[in-house]
C-alpha cells in the first residue's frame, strides 16, 4: 500500500464486469479483481477523456483491460450550480432585487424563468469571484502545512485542488453517456443514436394510445370507499399564500438543484423579493391544470 500512496496513485474508474481474473474451473469457481489500472495525478488529467472497460474473459483466465476514448460530447451551456454560501455574501441580497426589479411581459411562469436566466451570469461572477478568493487563502494554508509537515510530494500551487478537480472532472464524465447498449446487443457510441434509443425505450414504457377504452364502472366506484363533500371540496380549493411556503420551507436546504441549477435555498433566501412571483407562477400552474378536459389527455 505504501508503493501506492506515496507517489500518490489512484485506481482509474472502469466500466464492464468487476472482476479481471477467474481460475475457469467447473468445480469450485474462483473470482478475483487483481487487474488494474493506476496513475498520478498528472496521467489521470491527460486521460480525463477515456474510460477503462474491463472485457469478457473468453477462453482466458484474465480479462483484457480497454482504455477507450470516450469521445464525449461538450455541453452547448452549462448552467450555474447555486452555492448556499452566496446568500452570506455582502450585496447579495441588492443583486437579486436589482434583477428582479427590471420588469418583463408575459405569462407568469414565462416572467419568473427569464429572471432566473437573467440572473445567472450575475451569480457565476460572484462565485467567480468567492473561488479566487478561498484558492488565495488555500495556497497560504498550504505553505504553512508544507513547512509543518515535511512533506516532499505536496505542490505548492495545488493545494490538493489540481486533484479534486480532477476528481470532480471524472464524476462528471461519468454522470455522461458514452456509449449504450441496444435490445439487440449493439453498442450505440453516436450521440444521435444514443438519443434515440434513451427516446424509443421510454415510449415502450409508456405504451401507445388506446382510442377505445371502457366506460368507468360507477356502480362498482360507489360500492368502495369514498371522499366526504368537505375533503372532495378541499381537493379542488384553490391553493393558498400559505401552503405554497409551507411546502418551500419543507424542501431542504442542501436538496439537488432543478435544471436551471437554483436550489431550494436560492429561493429561500430571497424570498421577500420574489415572493409574489412565486405565488402567481404556482396559482397560474393549478389553475392551468384545474382548466384541462380529462379528454384532451392523451
Amino acid at each position: 500500500m505504501d508503493m501506492v500512496k506515496q507517489p500518490d496513485l489512484h485506481e482509474k474508474d472502469s466500466v464492464g464486469d468487476h472482476f479481471t481474473w477467474t481460475n475457469n474451473q467447473i468445480n469450485g469457481m474462483r473470482y478475483s479483481r487483481i487487474d488494474r489500472v493506476l496513475g498520478n495525478l498528472d496521467w489521470r488529467q491527460q486521460n480525463m477523456g477515456t474510460m477503462l472497460h474491463i472485457m469478457n474473459y473468453g477462453v482466458f483466465d484474465n480479462s483484457f483491460l480497454c482504455l477507450q476514448d470516450q469521445n464525449l460530447r461538450a455541453p452547448s451551456r452549462t448552467p450555474i450550480i447555486f452555492q448556499n454560501v452566496l446568500v452570506n455574501k455582502v450585496g447579495f441580497t441588492n443583486v437579486v432585487k436589482q434583477n428582479w426589479a427590471r420588469s418583463l411581459v408575459g405569462y407568469d411562469i414565462y416572467i419568473i424563468w427569464k429572471k432566473l436566466q437573467r440572473l445567472q451570469p450575475v451569480i457565476k461572477d460572484i462565485i467567480k469571484v468567492c473561488s479566487t478568493k478561498v484558492l488565495n487563502l488555500t495556497n497560504v494554508e498550504e505553505q504553512l502545512l508544507k513547512l509543518k509537515s515535511k512533506v516532499e510530494w505536496l505542490r505548492i500551487g495545488d493545494g490538493n485542488n489540481a486533484y479534486f478537480h480532477a476528481s470532480l472532472k471524472s464524476r462528471r464524465r461519468q454522470a455522461q453517456i458514452a456509449n449504450l447498449k441496444n435490445k439487440d446487443g449493439n453498442i450505440l457510441y453516436l450521440q444521435e443514436e444514443i438519443d434515440q434509443e434513451i427516446v424509443n425505450y421510454y415510449q415502450n414504457l409508456v405504451g401507445t394510445a388506446n382510442m377505445n377504452l371502457n366506460s368507468i364502472d360507477i356502480i362498482a366506484l360507489r360500492k368502495g370507499p369514498q371522499l366526504s363533500i368537505e375533503k372532495r371540496n378541499a381537493l379542488i380549493s384553490l391553493v393558498r399564500e400559505k401552503e405554497i411556503f409551507t411546502s418551500l420551507k419543507g424542501i431542504k436546504d442542501l436538496s439537488a438543484p432543478g435544471i436551471d441549477g437554483y436550489n431550494a435555498k436560492s429561493f429561500k433566501s430571497t424570498q421577500d423579493i420574489i415572493k409574489q412571483d412565486i405565488i402567481n407562477v404556482v396559482k397560474e400552474f393549478f389553475r392551468v391544470i384545474k382548466s384541462i378536459e380529462p379528454s384532451t389527455v392523451p
